[in-house]
């Protein structure tokens, strides 16, 4: 009777072992791809990142080929990738983003400033 009930005992622990390593092979399995997943979406986080800066340089390039050359297509281009392009300034006016100085305004600029001593 002892041998019968340690035969059952090691046949339910070997079949539980064998369970248990098909479960833990599934499972390395399951995680590898997971793996595999985020290291792909990790490269192409860095691959973005290395191509950001000359994306940026060639939008600005396009827009100043746009703004410079009045050319419609490179402005629609542009425009349908939601860039919004100013209006085409107007003869005799410069494309500087400041306006220029009002007469107010050269009067201040010329008035001396009061020194850190002076309050």
């Amino acid at each position: 009777m002892k041998n019968k009930i340690l035969y059952w005992a090691v046949g339910v622990c070997a079949s539980l072992a064998l369970i248990l390593s098909i479960a833990d092979i599934a499972l390395v399995k399951g995680n590898q791809a997971l793996q595999d997943e985020a290291n792909q979406r990790q490269n192409i986080i860095n691959t973005a990142s290395r191509i950001q800066p000359l994306s940026k340089q060639l939008s600005q390039a396009l827009f100043q080929i746009a703004v410079k050359d009045n050319d419609q297509n490179v402005k629609n281009l542009l425009t349908s990738q939601g860039f919004v392009l100013p209006q085409a300034p107007a003869p005799g006016q410069s494309m500087n983003k400041e306006p220029a100085p009002k007469k107010g305004d050269a009067a201040e600029a010329k008035k001396p400033s009061k020194e850190k001593g002076e309050e």
